[in-house]
């Protein structure tokens, strides 16, 4: 099974469940009291039979508690009612100094339960909350308190529920659930994305991945579930990181819509403003996880303001880029839409916009987790389309290449053919033209080397005979030039020779010592006349004096050569 169709059928999985529907806990005695709290404010501990003297108000809320101790009363006299056996009591973490929860039976007992900050890791529950036990059997709860010392900040505390062992249950159900849902569909995604060949797009990737990565551990950290491995980490601390976490989260996710969509789709200054934004969210987290500067309720305001433009631009972003015609922003809309839509009820509901309510808690997780599945996908499909035009590309060029290449075959072909005796593959008279000059400057010398009486061969023996010859004569002619002379044919049976000034007698010896007895039969031989000019640094000069020794040659015989003189030629060499 390929990674990619894990991770489908994960996805598949998570919608399967989500249409069959969570365990409810409608049927079983559960009660959301955070707008049924009386508030009041004291400086000093009190005692647990002291509390209920309080002058609790329950119109207004609480102010100027941070450094003091925050008294909360629950006013919901049908809430209290339902809470008889084992029940529980649970709030959200927070971060704070202590907490005190203190529980009055209509008999009047007085019960107690308490925690530190730093010391909760047997209170925690999956969720996000901090779990308080207690049994109370057949005298009617009257009253709960909840008491905080040092509360960072009231609004981050959004849950404060009485539930009972059965609900209890079903919610931790319901939670283990989904975040099996989450981490598998996440965890798949990203060894997905990690498993893509590595000559796709980089940047994308990597930002896929640290945003996956930064969602997959804020989930672990915001449901609790972390504190199995890390209990330690429960209370305080783990609200801090959790802060950071949601923050980073926000940035990396920004930060992979500008990966993401095509760079000719979105303004260069949307893009800027973009990338600011994401640092500033992630500056503004880290300077709200320090609760000791007193700012904590300011910083959770800021961040979620932040959070709702940031939605608010990557929705303008996308609308931006599907008039501008980007096919990568109608996948981002598919797997960004039902997101955005629960991070923005979420972050209304940060601020009182919004119902606390699971369901919000439970789109979430599944919003993100589907996400993650579409978008890795998407990557992937992206990521296909990418190498295949990378792949096209490819070909282009090489076909180009060898377009060229043939191209440059075919002009040198031409080049040579124009160049070249097609009988004997030495230069003809062009070729030798082009070449010349350079030679002679190596050097000096020029020798026209002509066939003695080679009419008569052609009339004696046929054309085919005499085209044998010359052959020959020319392969003797170039293997006295070699690599470091220039041999030519300029005419029917004439020959041009550069090279040393012995170079013309070394080839007058060379035809004359030719085997043609299988061309001519036993007793005949091939000679040549050559006439031989030296000293002018210009061709054309050299060759007409040449040749005029070449006459010369033939004049006085043949089979011999004529060196050209200053005012007459003279025999260098004869028979």
């Amino acid at each position: 099974m390929t990674v990619e169709r894990l991770v489908r059928r994960i996805w598949c999985a998570v919608l399967l469940l989500a249409m069959a529907g969570l365990p409810s806990v409608a049927g079983a005695a559960s009660f959301d009291v955070r707008n049924s709290l009386c508030m009041a404010v004291v400086a000093e501990d009190l005692s647990t039979s002291a509390v209920a003297d309080l002058r609790f108000d329950c119109d207004r809320a609480a102010e100027n508690y941070q450094d003091k101790w925050l008294w909360l009363r629950v006013d919901d006299p049908a809430a209290l009612s339902g809470m008889s056996g084992d029940w529980h009591l649970l709030v959200d973490q927070s971060r704070f100094e202590r907490i005190k929860t203190v529980v009055v039976t209509a008999d009047g007992r007085v019960r107690s339960v308490g925690a530190v900050s730093g010391n909760v890791s047997g209170k925690w529950l999956i969720g996000g909350h901090l779990r308080f036990d207690f049994f109370t059997d057949s005298p009617p709860v009257t009253d709960v308190f909840i008491g905080i010392k040092r509360l960072d900040n009231l609004q981050t505390m959004r849950k404060v529920r009485l539930l009972t062992w059965d609900a209890l249950v079903v919610q931790s159900k319901n939670w283990y659930l989904l975040m099996g849902l989450y981490v598998g569909a996440i965890g798949a995604s990203i060894l997905f994305v990690v498993s893509l060949k590595s000559g796709a797009n980089l940047q994308l990737r990597q930002f896929y991945t640290g945003w996956a990565v930064t969602v997959l551990l804020y989930g672990l950290f915001w449901s609790n579930l972390i504190f199995t491995w890390l209990p330690g980490l429960a209370g305080s601390w783990g609200v801090r990181i959790n802060m950071i976490l949601a923050s980073a989260s926000l940035a990396m996710g920004l930060a992979v819509f500008i990966a993401y969509i095509e760079r000719k789709a979105l303004p260069a200054l949307y893009r800027q403003l973009v990338r600011w934004t994401a640092v500033t969210i992630v500056l503004v987290g880290i300077v709200g996880s320090f609760d000791q500067l007193g700012i904590a309720g300011t910083i959770d305001t800021i961040l979620t303001v932040i959070a709702l433009g940031s939605v608010v631009a990557v929705g303008a972003g996308l609308v931006i880029a599907l008039m501008r015609g980007s096919k990568a922003a109608v996948f981002y809309a598919i797997a960004w839409g039902l997101p955005l839509v629960v991070i923005f009820v979420r972050l209304l509901r940060g601020v009182g916009g919004a119902e606390q309510t699971d369901f919000i808690d439970y789109a979430t997780l599944l919003a993100i987790a589907g996400q993650a599945v579409v978008l890795a996908i998407g990557i992937g499909d992206r990521f296909r389309i990418l190498q295949l035009e990378d792949d096209r590309a490819l070909l282009d060029r090489d076909r180009d290449v060898v377009q060229q290449n043939l191209a440059t075959v075919e002009r040198e072909t031409m080049r040579r053919a124009a160049e070249t005796d097609m009988l004997t593959g030495l230069f003809n008279r062009r070729g030798f033209v082009q070449q010349a000059q350079a030679m002679i400057g190596q050097h000096g010398t020029l020798a026209i080397v002509d066939l003695d009486e080679f009419q008569s061969i052609n009339d004696g023996f046929g054309h085919d005979v005499g085209d044998a010859v010359l052959v020959r004569v020319a392969r003797a002619l170039a293997g006295v030039a070699g690599e470091q002379g220039l041999v030519a044919r300029v005419g029917g049976q004439e020959f041009a020779l550069i090279g040393p000034l012995g170079a013309a007698e070394a080839a007058r010896v060379a035809v004359e010592q030719l085997d043609v007895a299988d061309l001519l039969g036993r007793g005949r031989s091939v000679t040549v006349s050559a006439g031989v000019a030296t000293g002018a640094a210009n061709y054309e000069e050299l060759f007409v004096a040449a040749d005029r020794a070449l006459a010369r040659a033939k004049d006085d015989g043949r089979n011999r050569v004529v060196v050209a003189g200053t005012e007459t030629a003279r025999l260098y060499t004869s028979r």
